[in-house]
């Protein structure tokens, strides 16, 4: 995710699809080394699917949320420095 972002042309939703395909093909990997069966893979379109729908959704919701937190936090921290 980190290099997708410093690539230029990535918007906040390509970036959350790219990470979420990234886990669910690192889980499916990592499954199939644990449970010593490769056939694990098999799960690998329904899973890239899966990924793609959460992916898409959590980048959508934070393409919306990021401005707000932005400002929030930037008002939270010069206002209440008591930490």
């Amino acid at each position: 995710m980190y290099i997708s972002n410093m690539v230029k042309g990535f918007s906040i939703v390509g970036i959350s699809i790219l990470g979420a395909l990234g886990h669910n093909i690192g889980q499916l990997l990592v499954a199939s080394m644990i449970v010593q069966n490769i056939n694990m893979v098999g799960y690998l379109p329904f899973m890239l699917i899966a990924s793609l729908l959460t992916g898409m959704f959590v980048g959508l919701i934070s393409k919306y949320c990021y401005p707000n937190m932005t400002s929030f936090s930037n008002g939270l921290l010069t206002k209440n420095n008591n930490f």
